[in-house]
């Protein structure tokens, strides 16, 4: 076995590894890059799929780090195939004179971090099996290993292919001989991603037959393929462009919202934009954190659908039903993909219906018994992205490898650097924007602030750096919470992102959403002189463990979104304890909750002068009335709204729960003491119990819920309704999510939580001042005021109840649920284990508070 001693090894030979060592060597390191295959160009580097092309234009898919002669570089088509981009960064590397620091044919088989030596060592083996294995040592270790490179092959292939008589095959496997594997065949291509609808128009072309199996739609958007368009900027201009976009390229973006355009002016956006390619995702300003805004674009595209397909059925099973843009749109030849199925030698075959059981002799057998019969199929299934290339090679740090340290999700700070990996770098990876961007972006920025890391240690005698651990959990928070921000932390809008497409991986969202503010903090973190690295020198000790973490005993999840939102508020005051304040915080956080589910509405009704509800309805016609849940919103009586604050909580339980959701819009204090809160909510019941046949719900399921302080009010209204004596229909159900019930605030959880985030007792105690007065702790034992004081719980309706853990409120929930058990009402209680006050806002982010809300949505369901 060779050994070979360098400073910097780069994995990969693509984008991000040739620009890496263009960095290295120009600032004097001794660098080499390892590549599995025989030439430069990572995932374009071996033969490619028919009509394979890049789905940004070749002028920002290209380095505009690296001088004008690259950024001039002449491309036959504004719309690069997998040949011109290879050529492209053949020329690149010739032309920096970096092939000779390339290993080519060489397959990382380990990466173990030396501690005693402050250095990686990585060996190697050919790929393709021929000559001696290789030991490479180096201080620092960059993984450029692409997020699209290790191919997904789906587990009933991997089981049943060795049953099919014919050729079998991904996409990024394509065999040598070309498009002559697929002339005259039959073929099937399974998947309807990217992959697919590049490939598939171009095999219809010269197949026999082709056979598309389709589970789940994709949307399409016509490129506009054409001639190279250069920049008209300068290398500079189009850098500082760059720096100033979310997306790291300019798109075009609308920074009008939907509702400032005429509805004229939003047809022609939209007109104007189809045939632009990506241009077509960014229409309107809040097209990615509004439903509605959302639905008019798909309903636009799959009318666009409906035009081109002549077959209806098709038609309608090429148009997708989730909001688009949330999984990654692909790009179609002008409008290639759509025309082909109007080809007689092409079907398309629904799966999602009628799955795949796996192969057999003659083709694909699916559940039904049919066999689809071929001579090649064309696995176009995607990748294991963003983790996956990681986890082939699985480098080795301080203590654990990295499949251990990432079993729950990744976790890095900044997206380049992660806790118990010294020294290893990765370009455009897990938690930076990478494939939210034009990629090439992030590659250059993420490779040159790597050079500046090391040209910081080396000028301070430096050996080594990692993250400090609440850094990165506050990075890998800030990341969740931007997801959560918008539609792409939507439920339905699994996909690779997220991992959702590769069975048993943990789901986390592993794209920074925002190159702009990405770009800045790297530059921030280089200025504070890595001020959230452990740096070490020669002989140093390694970190030592972490210390008692103080949010060791939350969720993991919650954990890492109470340090982001930390994070997101440094260098802010902290918010007065004033009802202006306490509101603006509140309003504040808004945007953290995300846009909610599909749902029409809201519909504003006025039930008297002081009360207004907000109706949401579901989007598909019932037919038949359904459950009615009226909402209580949070906020300790002081803060919060119907119109605001718990919007995304009711279009959520709308989407999740097909019933008619009423936000109360009740008076707050310290405007409106007690009891205006409450004869607001009974108001509020009995304009829904007179306006049922209206809303088209059933008054024999009326939920009465509410969260906090609304849950306060939705037991006290389940009291108002028992005690109607017949006047008002029974609720069928009493739903409260960590309630307040005791505003004497004397429950033993006051004291033990004192401390806690989201709501310390302080804060608790300062919102009953506002709604009880000054003798809010005498008043706040009034059964009048707080149910838990009430003495007879007899004939209620039955309760489903959610109690956070750490939280002072956790024990009114427990102790509500047992004086109803006592008195013989059937109760569904749960405290969650790891969670904090308010939950429910983040139930996309946290995977417990989302248990809890379908469970909730089931309840309803069931009624």
């Amino acid at each position: 076995m060779s050994e070979v001693q360098l400073d910097l090894i780069v994995v990969g030979a693509g984008f991000g590894g040739i620009h890496q060592l263009i960095r290295a060597r120009e600032n004097g390191l001794h660098a080499i890059a390892l590549e599995r295959w025989e030439g430069t160009g990572g995932t374009w580097a071996r033969p490619n799929y028919p009509g394979a092309h890049c789905d940004i234009q070749c002028r920002d898919y290209s380095y505009s780090t690296l001088g004008d002669e690259v950024m001039d570089y002449k491309w036959a088509h504004n719309y690069g195939s997998s040949d011109e981009i290879q050529s492209y960064i053949d020329h690149v590397a010739n032309r920096f004179n970096v092939r000779d620091s390339i290993r080519f044919g060489e397959t990382v088989m380990s990466a173990v971090w030396n501690d005693e030596t402050q250095e990686w060592i990585v060996r190697t083996q050919p790929t393709k099996g021929e000559g001696s294995e290789c030991e490479y040592r180096a201080r620092f270790f960059v993984l450029a290993v692409g997020c699209l490179s290790e191919p997904n092959i789906p587990a009933f292939a991997r089981d049943t292919v060795s049953k099919f008589k014919g050729r079998a095959f991904h996409t990024a496997r394509w065999p040598k001989e070309g498009v002559d594997v697929v002339t005259d065949k039959r073929v099937i291509v399974i998947g309807t991603g990217s992959s697919a609808m590049q490939a598939s128009p171009e095999i219809a072309k010269l197949a026999k037959q082709v056979s598309v199996l389709q589970r789940t739609a994709n949307y399409s958007i016509p490129n506009g393929f054409g001639e190279y368009e250069s920049h008209t900027m300068s290398r500079a201009e189009v850098l500082a462009k760059k720096k100033k976009e979310p997306f790291g390229v300019d798109l075009n973006r609308n920074t009008k919202k939907f509702a400032e355009m005429t509805e004229e002016e939003r047809r022609l956006e939209l007109e104007s934009r189809w045939g632009r390619g990506m241009e077509f995702i960014v229409p309107f300003a809040d097209f990615l954190t509004d439903i509605n805004v959302n639905r008019f674009v798909t309903e636009f595209a799959n009318a666009k659908t409906r035009e081109m397909v002549k077959d209806k059925h098709t038609a309608e099973l090429l148009c997708p039903k989730y909001p688009i843009g949330c999984k990654r749109p692909s790009l179609s030849m002008n409008t290639d993909w759509w025309d082909h199925f109007n080809r007689d030698n092409v079907e398309l075959v629904d799966v999602r219906t009628d799955p795949i059981e796996g192969f057999c002799a003659d083709g694909i057998q699916l559940a039904s018994g049919r066999v689809i019969e071929a001579d090649v199929v064309v696995m176009a299934t995607g990748f294991d992205a963003m983790t996956g290339s990681f986890f082939r090679i699985n480098p080795v740090g301080r203590h654990c490898d990295l499949k251990t340290a990432w079993a729950h999700g990744a976790h890095s700070y900044l997206g380049v650097t992660t806790v118990g990996f010294p020294n290893m770098f990765w370009v455009a990876g897990p938690q930076s924007p990478s494939v939210l961007t034009a990629m090439v972006s992030t590659i250059e920025t993420s490779s040159d602030f790597i050079i500046e890391v090391i040209k910081h240690l080396r000028a301070e005698g430096k050996t080594s750096l990692e993250p400090m651990p609440h850094a990165q959990m506050a990075w890998s928070g800030i990341t969740s919470i931007l997801a959560n921000t918008t539609l792409l932390g939507k439920p339905e809008c699994g996909s690779w992102y997220i991992g959702s497409n590769i069975p048993g991986k943990a789901r986390a969202y592993n794209i920074y959403l925002g190159y702009d503010t990405w770009s800045a903090k790297l530059n921030s973190e280089l200025e504070s002189k890595l001020a959230a690295y452990v740096v070490r020198g020669a002989g140093d000790p390694a970190p030592p463990p972490p210390a008692d973490n103080p949010l060791a005993a939350f969720d993991p999840s919650v954990a890492n979104f109470l340090l982001g939102l930390k994070g997101l508020a440094a260098g802010q005051p902290d918010p007065p304890m004033t009802p202006e304040g306490q509101r603006a915080m509140y309003d504040g956080l808004v945007p953290l909750f995300g846009p909610g589910g599909n749902s029409y509405g809201p519909f504003e009704h006025r039930v008297n002068d002081n009360v207004v509800v907000h109706v949401y309805k579901p989007v598909e016609d019932p037919g038949a009335p359904v459950p009615v849940v009226l909402w209580l919103h949070a906020g300790g009586f002081v803060i919060g709204s119907h119109d605001r604050t718990h919007m995304a909580v009711a279009r959520d339980l709308v989407e999740a729960s097909g019933a008619v959701v009423v936000l109360v819009g009740y008076r707050l204090a310290p405007e409106h003491p007690y009891p205006a809160a409450l004869r607001d909510a009974e108001a509020a019941y009995e304009w829904l119990a007179a306006h049922t046949e209206e809303l088209c719900v059933d008054p024999s399921r009326i939920v009465v819920a509410g969260d906090s302080a609304g849950g306060t009010l939705a037991t006290q209204l389940a009291l108002f309704a028992r005690d109607a004596e017949g006047r008002l229909p029974h609720p069928a159900l009493q739903a409260l999510f960590y309630p307040w019930l005791d505003l004497s605030c004397s429950g033993p959880s006051v004291e033990t939580f004192a401390e806690a985030p989201l709501l310390p007792a302080a804060l608790l105690k300062w919102m009953a001042l506002q709604y009880l007065g000054e003798d809010w702790a005498a008043k706040g034992k009034d059964p009048a005021v707080s149910p838990l004081h009430v003495a007879n719980h007899t004939k209620l309706p039955p309760a489903f109840i959610r109690s956070a853990q750490i939280d002072p409120l956790a024990s009114d929930g427990q102790m509500y649920a047992g004086m109803l058990k006592s008195s013989g009402v059937e109760v569904d209680f749960a405290e969650i284990p790891g969670l904090p006050h308010a939950f429910l806002h983040f139930q996309r982010i946290f995977e417990p508070a989302g248990k809890a809300f379908q469970e909730f949505a089931a309840a309803i369901k069931n009624l």
